[in-house]
């Protein structure tokens, strides 16, 4: 009977191990193959998938050695700067992005696969066993932003759900009805009231640059634009002045800081 019950928990430990070992071979290997097989049938290129990583570390070195370089003066090239690889991948797939549409990148979820949505051919990157596509035509990313249940975001690390609660984490109902509350804001009308707050704190930093010129000829503006950001949602949110309204920026800061690094990792279910 003994013997019985240890070939039963060894079988049983055996097809535990095989289960698991399948599930991590589908996830890191057979899934992203079959999508880019499936993405490749419908006109998306990109570069080869690499097991596990993708195309991040290649992202991330791009990303550092375009930082360690300091802009041209009066440069607007900013895509090249923010995003390189993203750049490259559009370049090298699609086509040459004027400035003008390097302005209008921006990014959604959904499930299983992130949706880039810029100017040029269908092009992909890989986020890890995830591939991100990149698309062009109108309709389709009209269907993508009204189709909330049928396009949904991936599961992300289960850390940055508890840092970063926001809209763009939300799904299904809680999405349509945060976005429901906060749509009003948005309005012309609405806008227009807040023109005042823009005024007074930009008229503020101005100010502040003609003094600081009397004695000096450079200034880093960086740090005054992020205070002139601040600065604004501040008044326009709070109707306090930025001084006030510091110590929830700079939670804001931190939360980024944390936020950030979590976004870009290549999350590995049970690693933490």
């Amino acid at each position: 009977m003994e013997a019985f019950l240890a070939t039963v928990a060894i079988s049983f430990a055996c097809l535990v191990v095989v289960i698991l070992a399948w599930r991590v071979l589908d996830w890191v290997w057979l899934k992203p193959n079959r999508l880019e097989k499936r993405l490749k049938e419908q006109g998306f290129q990109g570069n080869p998938y690499r097991l596990f990583y993708g195309d991040t570390k290649e992202r991330d070195r791009m990303l550092a050695e375009a930082k360690s370089k300091p802009l041209p003066q009066l440069c607007h090239d900013h895509l090249r700067r923010i995003h390189p690889f993203v750049h490259q991948i559009v370049n090298k797939y699609g086509i040459f992005l004027t400035p003008f549409f390097e302005k209008i990148v921006f990014l959604i979820i959904f499930g299983g696969l992130a949706l880039m949505l810029i100017t040029g051919k269908k092009s992909m990157i890989w986020n890890g066993p995830v591939p991100m596509v990149m698309i062009t035509e109108p309709e389709v990313m009209r269907q993508v932003l009204m189709k909330m249940y049928e396009f949904q975001k991936p599961t992300t690390n289960p850390f940055l759900q508890k840092i970063a609660t926001g809209l763009v984490m939300l799904e299904g109902e809680q999405w349509a009805y945060r976005r429901k509350l906060i749509n009003p804001a948005f309005h012309m009308d609405k806008l227009q009231l807040l023109l005042p707050a823009f005024y007074t704190s930009t008229y503020d930093m101005i100010k502040k640059w003609e003094e600081m010129t009397t004695s000096s000829s450079e200034i880093d503006a960086w740090s005054h634009l992020h205070r002139l950001s601040a600065d604004v949602i501040s008044r326009a949110a709070f109707g306090s002045s930025y001084e006030e309204g510091r110590r929830i920026f700079e939670l804001i800061t931190e939360q980024l800081v944390v936020a950030i690094p979590v976004i870009n990792a290549v999350y590995v279910p049970g690693w933490r």
